[in-house]
């Protein structure tokens, strides 16, 4: 051996010793940031897919005839078809292969619902090609729920980094495929456009999931966080300190005699009018009020890059100070952007928006998985979600079909988002309520 070179071994050739063997082992990337990665590029392209269906709505409107109170009942159905399916996809997020199975067919069911869209001739099948196949395969990929309950469970003292990290997956892929969309119409007319999302879906999402996915750290011989095992509780007593966060393994009944459940349930209910409601109605509402398609898409594009880049900063916050008062945070910050969205006309302050979206909505998905993670532990937790998420779905559902249902009867959006407003408001209120459950 060169003498320049620095030896692991001892001066007779013995093998390293345990602490150098440690070192090495600790030096390694631990396992769970590949499962963020996974969970970063599902949330990516599901997150890119819904950024960008906005961009549909007119042209759909104009070749079909179909009122926007139409192609947003999509949503009904596909949170019907999701609601049926949330209580059989939480239990096998448990499962040793569940999570793996669950998101690489989530991802080649989702490319091939989006590829259908390119042959929609009529509204029963796009109800079936988007509402049913697309709905359902990016749900199983690459929805909040899937993803923060696979990260949780890999993750406990820096669960609230995790999540954010993997979060930002969703708002970085909307800023990528809304430009990309929007050209692709351009290019070669929605339909065309449909078929180059539904590519860019199994690619970026069956591989990585077939390959790289894990349920838990214990598969693997190794403690979330990559503590070594000795040390794993030990490990876990700063993230147990401000009362945030329990490692209690509870069950499904047992969390339903919780008030809290039911609490963080109603608010998040609420706040889902906006998050998963109104948002698909931003790029009509911002080109009825006369700002052209590629501005719009510009707005989403600043919206999800701001998004991106704060989510970090809530994980990180929410490690620090009750996770229910940055989620209250959260609320309220966003409630202030869609009033601004509502007073603008014209000019510039359009970007206002965005920005103030983003930094309250940019921490919501990190927050939810966080919220369910640490106040009720990582053991059932995808049993528990799976059972009790198809009650905020169906906010999610119907959010949609009564924003454009005003739109459809006043040809205007701003009523739908003034009871955005105050459903953000209720939602942050009641959220400060929600303390984490009780043991006993």
């Amino acid at each position: 051996m060169p003498d320049n070179l620095p030896s692991t071994q001892g001066a007779r050739g013995e093998p390293p010793s345990p602490g150098v063997a440690a070192g090495r082992r600790r030096t390694r990337l631990f396992y769970g940031w590949h499962i963020v990665l996974t969970a970063f590029l599902a949330s990516a392209m599901t997150g890119g897919v819904g950024y960008s269906f906005g961009l549909f709505i007119k042209p759909m409107s104009a070749e079909f005839g179909w009122s926007r109170s139409l192609i947003s009942s999509v949503f009904l159905v596909r949170t019907l078809t999701i609601a049926l399916a949330s209580p059989l996809f939480g239990p096998l997020l448990d499962r040793k292969e569940g999570a793996r199975l669950i998101m690489a067919l989530g991802g080649a069911v989702a490319a091939l619902g989006l590829a259908l869209l390119a042959l929609t001739p009529s509204l029963p099948f796009f109800f079936l090609s988007y509402g049913v196949l697309a709905g359902l395969g990016t749900f199983a990929l690459g929805t909040e729920l899937v993803t923060s309950t696979l990260v949780s469970k890999w993750f406990v003292r820096r669960r609230g980094r995790a999540l954010a990290v993997a979060a930002m997956g969703t708002s970085l892929g909307g800023a990528a495929l809304v430009p990309v969309t929007n050209l692709l119409i351009g290019a070669f007319d929605w339909r065309g456009a449909w078929v180059g999302l539904a590519v860019l879906m199994f690619l970026g999402t069956v591989p990585v999931s077939a390959l790289l996915v894990r349920r838990q750290p214990e598969d693997m011989g190794l403690s979330p966080d990559g503590a070594c095992s000795g040390a794993h509780q030990a490990s876990l007593e700063p993230a147990l300190s401000p009362g945030q966060q329990t490692e209690r393994a509870w069950t499904i009944k047992e969390a339903a005699r919780q008030p809290t459940l039911w609490v963080i349930i109603a608010c998040f209910s609420l706040s889902t009018l906006t998050f998963g409601g109104l948002f698909v109605h931003f790029i009509p509402y911002i080109t009825d009020k006369g700002y052209s398609p590629s501005l719009a898409s510009a707005v989403i594009t600043v919206l999800g890059l701001t998004a991106g880049l704060v989510k970090p900063a809530w994980g990180l916050l929410a490690e620090r100070v009750p996770v229910r008062y940055a989620v209250a945070a959260c609320f309220v910050i966003t409630a202030s952007s869609l009033g601004a969205l509502i007073l603008t006309t014209r000019g510039p302050i359009i970007f206002l928006f965005p920005v103030l979206y983003a930094l309250g909505a940019g921490g919501l998905l990190p927050l939810t998985g966080l919220i369910w993670a640490n106040y009720f532990g990582r053991h059932f937790l995808g049993a528990i979600r799976g059972v009790f998420t198809p009650v905020t779905l169906i906010a999610n559902g119907v959010a949609p079909l009564f924003a454009a249902f005003i739109y459809d009867t006043t040809r205007s959006y701003d009523l739908a988002y003034l009871v955005g407003i105050g459903a953000l408001l209720l939602g942050a209120i009641g959220i400060l309520f929600a303390r984490p459950p009780s043991a006993h």
